[in-house]
């Protein structure tokens, strides 16, 4: 009896500490997107794939904060919202990551030459190329997963 409440105390210290923690890193990225929506400050910088790397971050963050419970309602709806809800966990993830390849690759042509700072703008990938690898690479990636091993996805329970 005591060790099942002490559990339920320390889940739901975790669970706010984890609360917390998430509501921070929503607060940081609304700040990040908003300043590098606002302040650029230079023109031959590119900041799509940052802003994107954190638009994304910030999304699954967000999911992650509403948790939408799905354990509730009938049996077709919370499979159905579960399977939503982790498509779109790994769909916003595996962005993240193509977007920090991109950055990467950004930096590498600025860096290449390093005594031309013009670089990134001259050689580096225009902004719609950003954009088109940045979310199709992942879509591609879950539509294909979702397709091959639809159980792959939502609650096993």
């Amino acid at each position: 009896s005591q060790l099942s409440t002490r559990s339920f105390q320390s889940n739901n210290l975790l669970e706010w500490i984890n609360n917390i923690a998430v509501i921070l890193g929503l607060a940081f990225f609304a700040c990040a997107i908003i300043t590098f929506i606002f302040c650029s400050w230079s023109a031959k910088v590119n900041n799509t794939a940052r802003l994107n790397l954190c638009f994304c971050l910030f999304l699954a963050q967000l999911l992650f904060l509403i948790r939408v419970e799905c354990l509730q309602g009938n049996l077709y709806r919370k499979e159905a919202l579960c399977s939503v809800i982790a498509g779109a966990l790994h769909f916003l993830f595996l962005a993240s990551f193509v977007w920090m390849l991109l950055e990467a690759l950004q930096l590498f042509l600025l860096v290449r030459s390093l005594a031309q700072v013009k670089v990134i703008h001259k050689e580096g990938l225009h902004s719609a190329y950003l954009l088109l690898i940045g979310y199709s690479i992942p879509t591609v990636v879950v539509g294909v997963s979702a397709g091959v091993f639809p159980e792959g996805y939502g609650s096993g329970q």
